[in-house]
């Protein structure tokens, strides 16, 4: 999932799909940022994420839709004297089930778990994600 916002947060463009409800069922109109999620909590640390972005700080964080983890990052740009910020989504769900099933191996069978904790030890996306869930 792709959207820009300025300074106002009101989207600006935005990919087809949304976030809100059981992620991309409905289709987010151009309105608010205010609007997109269906978690007032995760509303409000997306929307404080989005403000550290509008300052010039590029966020990259993890957030949370029903059952869904999504890899979030917020690049700040400046337009014709304006500040935009750029984000983009990944859904991530079945990296963080994968990685929470291979610690489980590991616990009790490290031989059979070895290679697959290698992978991810040395999955850069992977190590973001496990840095971000701390």
């Amino acid at each position: 999932f792709v959207w820009s916002v300025d300074e106002s947060l009101k989207i600006r463009v935005k990919n087809k799909k949304s976030l809100k409800g059981k992620c991309g069922k409905a289709v987010l109109p151009n309105g608010s940022l205010k609007d997109a999620f269906s978690c007032s909590h995760m509303n409000e640390i997306n929307i404080q994420h989005h403000l550290n972005a509008l300052e010039g700080n590029k966020q990259t964080y993890l957030s949370y839709e029903d059952d869904l983890v999504f890899l979030t990052t917020l690049i700040p740009v400046s337009e014709n004297n304006k500040n935009i910020v750029y984000g983009c989504s990944w859904d991530v769900t079945n990296l963080i089930k994968i990685m929470t099933a291979a610690e489980k191996i590991a616990d009790t069978h490290p031989d059979c778990a070895a290679e697959l904790i290698g992978v991810i030890d040395e999955s850069p996306v992977l190590k973001l994600i496990n840095e971000l869930e701390k």
